[in-house]
């Protein structure tokens, strides 16, 4: 469940097991409206959706991803624990996975490598620009998911 970054998972997971139903939308982050937190009104008919089919179904795994910093984030945690709740709730015997937030380039790794004039010949390593806000988001998010008893 979640946005595009979590569709992008399918074809890998798909590899493993042949019991697996993508549930994502572009741009929607797979939490439960809570307290007024909606990026698009897409997004709410894709999450209802989810989160019936979760209630409904009770799949055996659930994966839930996310480019989780582009909202606000306290609204975000907020929505995320109360989307994590009520997973618990009504198919309780689901295994949820929740991933953190992945490297990300502004502007794209290719063309801050251009900028850096980094070489392709040797190893190199890039200091990320938003490491430092993505490591506090991820520590936050993996607190979360303790608090909620899930697999981070």
């Amino acid at each position: 469940m979640g946005d595009s970054h979590a569709a992008a998972l399918y074809t890998g997971i798909r590899k493993k097991t042949s019991k697996i139903t993508q549930l994502t939308g572009a741009g929607c982050p797979p939490l439960l409206n809570h307290g007024g937190f909606e990026p698009r009104k897409e997004c709410a008919e894709a999450n209802t959706f989810a989160s019936e089919f979760v209630r409904d179904k009770k799949p055996g795994t659930i994966f839930l991803h996310a480019v989780w910093n582009e909202h606000d984030e306290t609204q975000m945690l907020n929505s995320l624990d109360h989307t994590l709740r009520y997973i618990k709730t009504v198919s309780p015997d689901s295994k949820v996975f929740l991933i953190g937030p992945v490297p990300q380039w502004k502007p794209t790794l290719p063309d801050y490598a251009l900028r850096k004039h980094v070489s392709l010949t040797r190893e190199t390593y890039l200091k990320m620009p938003m490491y430092q806000k993505l490591r506090a988001l991820d520590i936050k998010i993996q607190r979360l998911s303790m608090e909620n008893k899930i697999t981070y």
